[in-house]
C-alpha cells in the first residue's frame, strides 16, 4: 500500500478496491499528524524531567510544597482555611481574573481533614502547633482581649473550622448538612443591639459569629451552631 501516491482512476476501480491500490488520502493532515505526537512527546519529557507531576495530584500549601512528598510526605490532603478572604485577594482591582492560574488560594497540608469546632494552624509558629491544645486554641479565637503572645500567635496563624470535612481528590472540602441553612452569622447583630461587653471585640473568626435563630422566632439565640457538631455548645 503506498502513501501520497497516484492510483488507479474511478473508471479503473469497480467494486472492492484491491490492496494493492489502496492509499493514504489525506497526506498534508497525516503530516501534521505526526508532527502534533512529536510535540506531545517533547513537551512531556521535558514536563517529567523539570517538573513536578504530583502537582496535579495533590494540593500545594501556602509556602510552595507539594502535600504528600518531601516533608509533607505523611500529610496528603489539603485544607483552604480563609477561602473568602483568599477571593477577595484575589479581585482586589475590582476585576475577575480570567486565568485560572491567576488566582492563588492559602493552602495547610495535613494528615486527614479536620472535624468541626476544630482550630487548624500553619507552621509558622511550633509553639503553637506543638504545644498547644485544641481548647487553648479555641480560648484564644473566643477571647480576643487575652493578649498573651501564644493567644496573638494562634489568631495570627490559626482559623476556625466550623464544619466537619471530607476529602475530595485529596482536597478537604465542607460537608453539606441541611442543619446549617438556618446558621446565620449575628456578629453585627451583637455589636449593635447586645449589652454584652465583649461584643464590640467579637473576632470574625470566634464561633460566637456563628448562631442559630429558632424557625417559628426572628429573635437569635445565643447559642453556638457548629454546623457539624450534634449539639450546639451553650455560651
Amino acid at each position: 500500500m503506498g502513501c501520497c501516491k497516484k492510483g488507479p482512476t474511478k473508471e479503473e476501480l469497480k467494486g472492492m478496491v484491491p490492496d494493492e491500490h489502496r492509499k493514504c488520502q489525506d497526506c498534508f493532515c497525516f503530516i501534521l499528524f505526526v508532527l502534533f505526537w512529536i510535540g506531545m512527546i517533547v513537551i512531556a519529557a521535558i514536563s517529567i524531567a523539570s517538573g513536578d507531576p504530583n502537582r496535579l495530584l495533590y494540593g500545594v500549601d501556602y509556602q510552595g510544597n507539594t502535600c504528600g512528598q518531601g516533608d509533607m510526605s505523611g500529610k496528603k490532603r489539603i485544607v483552604y482555611p480563609r477561602l473568602s478572604e483568599d477571593l477577595l485577594l484575589n479581585m482586589q482591582d475590582g476585576k475577575i481574573k480570567t486565568n485560572p492560574l491567576d488566582y492563588k488560594f492559602y493552602g495547610i497540608c495535613v494528615n486527614e481533614c479536620p472535624y468541626a469546632s476544630y482550630v487548624l494552624c500553619n507552621a509558622d509558629d511550633p509553639l503553637v502547633t506543638d504545644n498547644m491544645s485544641q481548647q487553648q486554641r479555641l480560648h484564644c479565637i473566643d477571647d480576643p482581649n487575652d493578649s498573651t503572645p501564644q493567644c496573638e500567635s494562634v489568631r495570627e496563624n490559626c482559623w476556625y473550622i466550623p464544619l466537619n470535612m471530607s476529602s475530595i481528590f485529596w482536597r478537604c472540602l465542607p460537608e453539606y448538612v441541611p442543619r446549617c441553612l438556618r446558621a446565620r452569622c449575628w456578629a453585627l447583630f451583637f455589636v449593635l443591639t447586645h449589652p454584652w461587653p465583649r461584643a464590640a471585640t467579637l473576632s470574625p473568626r470566634a464561633r460566637t459569629c456563628v448562631a442559630s435563630s429558632p424557625a417559628a422566632s426572628r429573635t437569635p439565640t445565643t447559642r453556638r451552631a457548629s454546623c457539624g457538631s450534634t449539639k450546639p455548645t451553650a455560651l
